[in-house]
């Protein structure tokens, strides 16, 4: 389980531990078990990006995000974390993720879970759709987790790790 405390979509890295996504992604290896035989990284929202970011890198062998930021501009940061807007480089790489899956061009199962009534949610997952498996749910709500859990839907997904 890792945290952005910063919430800055991990580009300011892990709080006292790393100080960007490059340096994140080294210590995460390094504090995965070896024996680890079946690598599954999950998120919702913000978490749901570094879900499918990390999990790429890691070569996780499932990523299942929920309503995730795929491409984090100025627009993105302002609705979802204002506190980034300062010091964010908004044209880094690792910012864009149908260019991060194009470079790693992933084998892995990428699970997307989105509202369907949501917008944003919705060209957020059809911005990586080449990379991925979509599932929507006809609901507004970036809350897509919660929905699920409410619905009874989230310990099924869940059950299939």
């Amino acid at each position: 389980f890792v945290k952005d405390f910063k919430q800055c979509w991990y580009q300011k890295g892990l709080l006292g531990k790393t100080n960007d996504i490059e340096s994140s992604i080294e210590y995460l290896k390094n504090i995965i078990p070896k024996t680890t035989e079946k690598l599954t990284a999950l998120g919702a929202s913000a978490g749901g990006f570094a879900a499918i970011r990390f999990g790429v890198a890691l070569n996780a062998d499932r990523i299942i995000a929920f309503s995730p930021q795929t491409l984090v501009d100025k627009e993105t940061a302002r609705v979802f974390s204002k506190s980034c807007l300062r010091d964010m480089v908004f044209d880094n790489f690792d910012l864009d993720l149908k260019e991060v899956l194009g470079k790693y061009n992933p084998k892995m199962k990428i699970e997307i879970y989105y509202a369907a009534k949501n917008n944003r949610d919705k060209e957020a997952a059809d911005h990586i759709k080449d990379y991925t498996k979509e599932f929507s749910y006809e609901t507004d709500t970036h809350l897509l987790a919660a929905y699920l859990k409410e619905n009874g839907k989230l310990e099924e997904i869940l059950d299939s790790i």
